[in-house]
C-alpha cells in the first residue's frame, strides 16, 4: 500500500512540475507570486501549530498527498483528523532557507525546519508543491525527510541542537 501510495505521490509531482515546467512563452508568474506563496506557507505552519483546521482546510487540496518524515502518507481529510484530534500536536515549527520557484501555474517550495511534535524536537528538510486552481493556492503534495540529530543541518536557527532520542 505504501509502495502505491508513494508512486502516486511521485507521479502526482512529476506531473504538476511537467505541466508546469512547458508553459507557453509570456506566462510568466506575475511579480510577487514567490512572496505569496512564501506568506501561504509560513501562514499555513502557524495554522498546523494552533491546530487550525478550519484554516488549513483553505491551504491544503482535496486531493493532497502529504508524506511525513517517518514515510506515512495522509490525504487532506487524514491529516487535518490526525491534527485535530489531538493525535498530532505541533508545538512550534521554525522554518528556514525557504526557496519558491513559480512554474506558471504551479510552485515548488524546498526548505528546512526545525519541528517540536508533543516534546520530541527534530530537523527536516521538505519539498512541497503548490497549485493554483479555481484561482486560489492551494498546497497538492509534500514530502519531508528527517535530519540526524547529530548532523550540522539539524541545528536550528537559533544555533541550538537537537536532542538525540537517547538523551535526557
Amino acid at each position: 500500500m505504501r509502495t502505491r501510495r508513494s508512486r502516486m505521490a511521485a507521479a502526482l509531482l512529476g506531473l504538476a512540475l511537467a505541466g508546469c515546467t512547458h508553459a507557453p512563452a509570456g506566462t510568466a508568474a506575475p511579480a510577487g507570486t514567490a512572496d505569496t506563496i512564501d506568506g501561504l506557507e509560513r501562514a499555513r505552519f502557524a495554522a498546523m501549530v494552533a491546530a487550525d483546521t478550519a484554516a488549513l482546510r483553505q491551504y491544503l487540496a482535496p486531493d493532497l498527498v502529504y508524506t511525513h518524515s517517518s514515510g506515512a502518507i495522509e490525504n487532506r481529510e487524514q491529516f487535518l483528523q490526525h491534527l485535530g484530534s489531538g493525535q498530532l500536536q505541533y508545538r512550534s515549527i521554525e522554518p528556514a532557507e525557504l526557496s519558491v520557484r513559480v512554474l506558471g501555474q504551479a510552485a515548488v517550495v524546498n526548505g528546512r525546519a526545525v519541528i517540536v511534535v508533543r516534546d520530541e524536537r527534530f530537523a527536516l528538510r521538505f519539498t512541497d508543491v503548490w497549485a493554483r486552481t479555481g484561482g486560489r493556492w492551494q498546497m497538492i503534495a509534500w514530502q519531508a525527510t528527517r535530519l540526524p540529530a547529530d548532523s550540522a543541518a539539524a541545528t536550528d536557527p537559533r544555533g541550538l541542537r537537537s536532542r538525540s532520542p537517547d538523551s535526557g
